[in-house]
């Protein structure tokens, strides 16, 4: 599943132009109180003298439950392909990223390099799975929570062969990769923490709860210091506070590089302090997960 997901989403953001992508948002208020909105995405994806494949996936959101649930349906020749639930896809989808990044910025081992995960729910665990396959020689990571356990996390580690432990954030300085899964709507890594970083260290962050602020502080931003990574120039749109480190003059927005650029120019990153990769969750991603789960008719005769 990994190995195929993960070709398929390089190549939809290789080739992300061909597609025309819409999408509508429905925000639910009482007395100026947010209770909730609905998103609901559109792609099309044009095949020349075939009909098209319509794509759309839908994501309603409420203050009570706090769930998100992403259904898919996905359209051919007037007929459908495809009706599912894309939330476990779009867990592994989203902790496969970490590994991406670190794929397309070069590395061909991890050996010697020390990891930490800032948050060990679920979409740590994929991250870990992902990450296991594709560099088989990582053996250690170590993990940064609120409780400071990590059942689930750690007892699937034991399984890859992974050992664990949970450290302190005043040893950040120590870290080359730094995968941060948290649903925080403060930042966890502060301006403090920022200076500790290591030199060539990547750090990861896919918080998308909306808030204003993310779990890492606008100074990571900062591009006098970091090269800024994001999925595509729409997440901007949803990462507020990377919306909010340019609004702030932290970040120049025309030196931010999207995945597309490492890919397609297979391009030398610019000399910085450390790498900061910073994504919301795309439509391009799930774009990936709805092509592998649909078999277009046309192609299937």
């Amino acid at each position: 599943l990994y190995e195929t997901l993960g070709e398929k989403i390089k190549e939809v953001f290789l080739n992300q132009d061909k597609y025309k992508l819409g999408n509508h948002v429905e925000v639910f208020t009482e007395n100026k109180k947010y209770l909730g909105d609905v998103l609901l995405y559109f792609i099309y994806e044009p095949r020349e003298q075939r009909p098209p494949i319509f794509y759309t996936i839908l994501s309603p959101y409420d203050t009570i439950s706090h769930k998100t649930p992403h259904q898919a349906l996905v359209f051919e020749d007037g007929r459908m392909l495809l009706n599912c639930d894309l939330q476990k896809y779009t867990v592994a989808r989203t902790g496969i990223m970490d590994t991406l990044v670190i794929q397309m910025l070069g590395y061909k081992s991890l050996t010697d390099k020390n990891i930490l995960y800032v948050g060990a729910g679920n979409i740590a665990s994929e991250s870990l799975k992902a990450l296991k396959i594709f560099f088989p020689e990582v053996v250690n990571v170590d993990f940064h929570n609120r409780d400071h356990k990590a059942d689930k996390f750690n007892h699937l580690a034991k399984e890859l062969g992974v050992a664990t432990k949970y450290v302190d954030l005043s040893y950040i300085s120590s870290y080359d990769f730094i995968f941060c899964h948290t649903n925080a709507s403060y930042p966890i890594l502060q301006n403090t923490h920022q200076k500790m970083i290591k030199k060539g260290a990547l750090i990861t962050s896919s918080v998308s709860n909306g808030s204003e602020q993310g779990e890492v502080a606008e100074v990571f931003f900062n591009t006098d210091q970091a090269t800024v990574l994001m999925d595509w120039s729409k997440t901007l749109t949803y990462a507020k506070d990377l919306s909010h480190a340019i609004n702030n003059n932290i970040t120049n927005k025309e030196k931010i590089l999207v995945l597309k650029d490492l890919l397609e120019k297979n391009r030398t990153l610019p000399r910085s302090n450390y790498t900061i990769y910073r994504s919301v969750g795309s439509p391009i991603q799930d774009l990936a997960v709805l092509q592998l789960l649909s078999v277009p008719i046309s192609r299937s005769v």
